[in-house]
């Protein structure tokens, strides 16, 4: 039984490393802390309420998960060492390898990435400045976290699966 936590900036690959490796992982379950938090009614009006509520229900989610004996694969930015370590402890409790993953390429690549894929318009969910943010808080994350793999996010989707694969062999 694993525990994976999939971690980095927006526009890293993140979500799309997740879902590849839920489709190649039997019996695994993933989840999407995002997708959860649309579940939360008025979720975008009180930050840190909605992120306490929403950390509960993934904590609650992923210890059921782990007691029927199913793969986790988490997928989300947490740049809280704090967080991430209660995560590991629930895993570790459960008797999980627990494999803390972290995608990330050049500041510049990440940006380029976000502007591709969402642009930055006045409808766009974050700013090209919070993208440089996210990746600041991500790259000082980095640094505390010995046991993490870090996947150089710049190589091709299928060289970062495989480079995940390996990990988790």
């Amino acid at each position: 039984m694993k525990l994976i936590i999939i971690n980095g900036s927006c526009g890293a690959g993140k979500s799309t490393l997740a879902a590849r490796l839920h489709a190649a992982i039997p019996f695994s379950f993933l989840l999407d802390l995002d997708a959860q938090r649309q579940f939360i009614s008025t979720h975008r009006e009180n930050p840190k309420r909605r992120w306490g509520a929403l950390f509960s229900i993934t904590k609650s989610i992923l210890a059921e998960s782990l007691r029927l004996d199913m793969d986790v694969i988490i997928d989300k930015m947490i740049y809280d060492s704090a967080s991430l370590d209660e995560l590991i402890v629930i895993g570790e409790a459960a008797g999980a390898d627990v494999y803390e993953l972290i995608l990330q390429a050049e500041k510049g690549e990440i940006v380029r990435r976000a502007q591709q894929k969402r642009g930055f318009t006045d409808e766009a969910v974050f700013t090209e400045e919070e993208y440089r943010k996210f990746w600041d808080r991500i790259d000082e994350l980095m640094s505390t976290r010995d046991s993490a793999h870090i996947l150089d996010a710049a190589q091709s989707e299928e060289g970062v699966f495989d480079a995940a694969l390996k990990i988790l062999e």
